[in-house]
């Protein structure tokens, strides 16, 4: 009887309260739990356009202008699944093409990821190697394998331009189909 009033009664309190505050901010919960959950499976950090262009630099950092070659990655990343396409200008030179897609996972609670280059010819998926992708202060490093080596640079620093990988098309950035046109006259 002693252990019920000294121990038991107190426990089951504190779950009595636990649980009612649960069922009454139940929605807050559930939202702040589905935050967490998209914080934790997504990097914004690294997400966006990256490249290492020197287009409209007035006076660019000088790491910048000694890289070789150019070099775009666009990252979106959702339950830790990176979603994108990469471009290189050897890629640019050796391929009908300029970008592939780029896929692969983040490391855990880390703004590193583990991706590969492929894309898809007459049904078939091409590989074109494999990165590693991370964030160093305000750059993001791209170190490729020695497959990816074949179509990018070995290393590249690239500098954030957007936030956005892949803008979405407005009405005023679609083509006009003949319907639309003719209706607008």
């Amino acid at each position: 009887m002693r252990f019920l009033k000294s121990t038991a009664w107190p426990f089951i309190a504190i779950i009595v309260v636990c649980l009612s505050w649960a069922f009454v901010n139940g929605d807050k919960v559930l939202e702040n739990v589905r935050s967490l959950q998209s914080y934790l499976g997504g990097s914004t950090a690294v997400e966006g356009k990256w490249d290492n262009s020197t287009k409209n630099d007035v006076n660019p950092p000088t790491w910048l202008t000694k890289q070789a070659e150019y070099s775009q990655v666009c990252i979106t990343i959702k339950n830790s699944v990176i979603d994108g396409a990469i471009t290189s200008g050897k890629l640019s030179n050796k391929m009908p093409f300029d970008y592939v897609f780029l896929s692969g996972e983040e490391r855990g609670l880390r703004d590193t990821l583990d991706a590969f280059a492929f894309d898809k010819v007459s049904g078939k998926k091409i590989y074109f190697g494999s990165f590693t992708i991370y964030k160093k202060g305000d750059f993001l490093i791209v170190e490729a394998d020695e497959t990816a080596q074949k179509f990018f640079p070995k290393r590249s620093m690239l500098l954030k331009k957007s936030n956005t990988a892949f803008p979405v098309l407005g009405a005023q950035d679609q083509p006009q189909t003949k319907e639309r046109m003719s209706n607008s006259h």
